[in-house]
């Protein structure tokens, strides 16, 4: 099985797919079906799980590659748009999801900007979710640096916007802006 990050599966459930490039990267869990994950090859052998524990700090297995396809709609202005990640981390057990670092690659139909994102993403938040998002400026491209707090899991990560293309990274427990940076950096190789 394969976990989608949760702004992304949020972006079309909530936000709808206009927010698809905000499907950022980030911590709650979604089990989409093994077929799902036997995409060959995989985009995330790009990133060896080798390069991710050395930034974590601890093991991770060889990623798991999950992709979505977001068709354009009304409610998404038009926009269309693709998503994968690559989830390093067993999700057999809450603890083990803790443990997990996803990376995405995300490409859509047309360009959103660092203040698009953070706008959709601020007007979304609600008593249940909870998000904060600033501009983040490590990345050498314009970014973000977004927490999340739902369904009592938090998660945290960044992305950087290039075009119609994103790239980041996220995680379920804490590291430091630099680490995130760092595999959000690894994301863009995807």
């Amino acid at each position: 099985m394969a976990k989608i990050s949760f702004l992304s599966r949020w972006s079309s459930e909530i936000f709808g797919p206009r927010a698809l490039a905000l499907g950022i990267v980030g911590g709650l869990t979604m089990i989409v079906s093994p077929a799902a994950a036997l995409a060959a090859p995989s985009i995330c052998d790009r990133v060896s799980a080798a390069s991710v524990s050395s930034i974590v700090g601890y093991p991770v297995p060889a990623a798991v590659i999950a992709t979505r396809v977001l068709k354009a709609t009304a409610e998404s202005d038009g926009i269309s748009g693709t998503d994968t990640t690559c989830t390093f981390g067993s999700q057999a057990t809450i603890p083990a999801l803790l443990k997990d670092v996803t990376l995405e690659e995300e490409t859509t139909s047309k360009p959103l900007t660092v203040q698009e994102v953070e706008s959709s993403l601020s007007a979304h938040a609600n008593s249940s979710l909870k998000i904060t998002v600033t501009s983040y400026s490590g990345l050498g491209v314009p970014a973000v640096y977004f927490t999340e707090t739902g369904g009592g899991i938090s998660g945290e990560g960044i992305s950087g916007l290039v075009g119609t293309r994103s790239f980041g990274a996220s995680v379920e427990q804490p590291l430091t802006r630099a680490k995130l940076a760092a595999l959000a950096k690894l994301a863009r190789n995807l």
